[in-house]
């Protein structure tokens, strides 16, 4: 028979949880598993609409497949965001396990497209990257580096969290993230509008692109460089956590 002790240590782990490997573990064979149906998908609508190989200019779709497609894209980012939220127990550690995997399943992507037909043919390759709320595009091997650095702060989040108890980000850390997803996406969009028109790309803007990087290396250089002061110990043995500025 169990005794007290016992029944209380198993309450305990049921309500903590699974651990953080096996978390992440199974993050990323969602992840990988969920690209590869994004993958058959669009391999399907290469295979009926460009037959000989995806490329620019775009094909002209019905309004009807156009707003499926929309609805679609739309339904994985909330797929995504659906096994992070119930994954994570904090809405920071929800963030972080959205960005893994967001990073991941964008890099198994092209990954499994690579396998299914060949394509894309090279990391410049142009792509239709996203239609929501406008169409972006751009060289292949600028979502994948995107996704590159999304899962490196995912970790850092994570790393804090673990190590340290929480996560603060100051004003400056959050405003540098921002900035530098904004220029990306500035640098996704810019064809937008030719896209719509003639549904072709114009070159794209990698100096915009390059130095949305550089800014996220920034914001991610100071969590870094804040990390040996995060967490001090106060004259009485409790924890502080001041913000990372």
């Amino acid at each position: 028979m169990s005794t007290p002790a016992t029944t209380n240590q198993d309450s305990e782990k049921l309500s903590a949880g699974p651990s953080l490997p096996t978390v992440i573990t199974w993050l990323l064979v969602f992840s990988v598993a969920f690209a590869w149906i994004e993958s058959a998908v669009v391999h399907y609508l290469h295979f009926h609409f460009y037959p000989d190989g995806f490329k620019f200019p775009l094909v002209e779709w019905k309004l009807s497949v156009l707003m499926v497609e929309v609805i679609r894209e739309a339904s994985t980012m909330i797929v995504l965001a659906a096994v992070a939220f119930f994954a994570g127990r904090s809405w920071w550690r929800r963030l972080a396990y959205f960005m893994t995997c967001l990073g991941i399943w964008d890099i198994f992507y092209y990954v499994w497209l690579l396998l299914f037909e060949g394509w894309p043919q090279s990391p410049l390759t142009d792509d239709l990257l996203f239609l929501i709320p406008v169409p972006w595009a751009g060289p292949v091997i600028a979502p994948v580096l995107v996704s590159v650095f999304l899962i490196v702060s995912a970790a850092l989040i994570i790393w804090f969290e673990e190590k340290r108890g929480v996560f603060k980000p100051g004003l400056l850390v959050v405003s540098l993230t921002l900035l530098s997803w904004a220029l990306i996406l500035y640098s996704f969009m810019e064809s937008a509008p030719m896209i719509i028109e003639s549904l072709d790309i114009g070159p794209f803007n990698w100096w915009v692109f390059a130095f949305g990087l550089i800014v996220w290396c920034a914001a991610i250089a100071r969590v870094v460089t804040s990390s040996s002061r995060y967490s001090v110990k106060n004259p009485h043995g409790n924890t502080q956590n001041p913000r990372i500025r």
